[in-house]
């Protein structure tokens, strides 16, 4: 003989007159704090000055630069201005002579071409 399941599903009573797959009642102001808490939000604006950033991190690698040759060290930094990243270069002393570049210098001089051939690959009218 199979077992039989049994459930404490209780049966919900309908009105008398309402199809029994009517929406339930939601009172206005549960339909006002959903429109609310729903609503799309307003994205921050954030201004910032380009010059006065530019400016602040040119005042930044002269102090570093600085600080490097007061502690005796040949190690240079300066911003690629057409690039705008940071090369470190480190020297010898007493030649002068690059000893170490990062980025290398062949990766600067291809980034450079990249930037150079970025208007040709880019500029045509539709």
């Amino acid at each position: 003989m199979a077992p039989t399941i049994q459930t404490n599903v209780a049966a919900v009573p309908t009105s008398v007159g309402a199809p029994s797959n009517a929406a339930p009642h939601i009172s206005s102001a549960s339909k006002d704090s959903l429109a609310t808490a729903l609503a799309p939000i307003q994205k921050a604006e954030i201004k910032v000055d380009l010059a006065d950033l530019q400016k602040n991190l040119s005042q930044s690698v002269e102090r570093l630069n600085k600080m490097m040759r007061q502690s005796g060290r040949n190690i240079s930094f300066a911003i690629d201005p057409s690039l705008e990243v940071p090369i470190i270069t480190i020297k010898n002393e007493e030649t002068g002579e690059v000893i170490r570049q990062i980025p290398n210098e062949v990766v600067v001089q291809v980034a450079h071409s990249v930037d150079a051939l970025k208007g040709l690959l880019h500029n045509t009218k539709i």
